[in-house]
């Protein structure tokens, strides 16, 4: 979808996957963030022309998608911080 799309993906962002992916996979929805288990050197490549932004995409459910869209991403990811989620864990 993105390659064909040809549009970057942003921070905080939240897209929605198809009803049959969503089935597979048990979780709804996609988020976009900053790669925070990398130093900060990692996060861009200068290298490429446009530099290129590393995004790292979290696994999300219905409900933390419905908190991003109502609060916003900011806020959603005090709440990761504070709480010392295990982004990994696909059944939080």
């Amino acid at each position: 979808m993105i390659v064909k799309s040809h549009k970057p993906l942003f921070r905080g962002e939240v897209i929605q996957l198809p009803v049959d992916i969503v089935k597979k996979v048990h979780f709804d929805a996609i988020y976009c963030a900053i790669p925070v288990f990398f130093d900060d050197d990692f996060a861009t490549c200068y290298e490429t022309n446009p530099p290129t932004v590393i995004v790292w995409i979290l696994p999300i459910n219905e409900n933390e998608a419905d908190f991003i869209l109502k609060n916003g991403w900011d806020k959603f990811e005090d709440i990761l911080e504070e709480a010392n989620i295990d982004f990994f864990a696909l059944t939080r």
